[in-house]
Parts: structure tokens; C-alpha cells; sequence
């Protein structure tokens, strides 16, 4: 019950987005003065997306075919498997989705977070946040 029901069962979720933001980091920004990798006498990054992998920047059409493809076609296993999917199973899926919507190129991310009912649901959903 320890694991499941407190923080202590999700440092591996919270270890998960460090490194993500470390690889978004390393793979889809540059120095803005130099325009080489980020270093540690860093000021200033830019986002550098044609820097990044190529599954990276359209890694929420990846992310979101590799859900469909697993809603579809592996239902019955993700019920067995419970617990996996529950406690972390599918974070390389969303870590896909969330990188690739960040490096901001992948057509998801420009056509559908980028429209104007998207903008605006985001700007309420932040005010009620704070």
C-alpha cells in the first residue's frame, strides 16, 4: 500500500521527467550566442528543432499512434498488465507526446495545441490553476 498510495511509488515518474527535460534540453536547444550545444557557460538557449531526432519532432503523432495502436490491438494484455501500465508503463509513450509537442514542429502540435479553442482553453485552464 506504501508504493501504491504514496510519493515514495512514484519517484521513477519524477526521476522519468527530469530526464526528459534534460534529453529536450540537450537534442532541441542551442546556445543563442553561439548557436553550438548547450554548455554549463550557457545565458542564453534558443530551440534549435531541426537539431532534434526525427522522432522527436514528431513525436506526438508517433506518441499518439503508438497509444491508438495499443488501445486497438493490446487491450486485453493492458488489462493483465495492469499495475505496469498504472505505474509508469506508458510514460515513454507520453514522454513522446510531451517532447514532441514541446520541440513544437510536429503537425499535432502546429494544426490542433496551436488553434484558437486550444489558446484559449489553455489561458482558462491556467487561470484556474492560479
Amino acid at each position: 500500500v506504501a508504493m501504491r498510495a504514496t510519493p515514495f511509488g512514484y519517484v521513477h515518474v519524477f526521476v522519468a521527467g527530469v530526464a526528459a527535460a534534460r534529453v529536450f534540453m540537450l537534442v532541441a536547444t542551442s546556445d543563442a550566442e553561439t548557436g553550438e550545444r548547450v554548455g554549463p557557460s550557457t545565458r542564453r538557449v534558443v530551440l534549435a528543432e531541426q537539431r532534434a531526432p526525427l522522432l522527436l519532432r514528431y513525436g506526438c503523432c508517433a506518441g499518439y499512434l503508438a497509444y491508438g495502436v495499443m488501445v486497438l490491438f493490446a487491450t486485453e494484455w493492458i488489462e493483465t498488465h495492469y499495475y505496469f501500465f498504472h505505474n509508469g508503463g506508458m510514460m515513454p509513450v507520453m514522454l513522446l507526446v510531451l517532447v514532441g509537442a514541446a520541440i513544437g514542429t510536429d503537425p499535432i502540435t502546429v494544426w490542433v495545441f496551436r488553434s484558437r479553442p486550444m489558446l484559449t482553453l489553455g489561458r482558462i485552464s491556467y487561470l484556474q490553476y492560479l
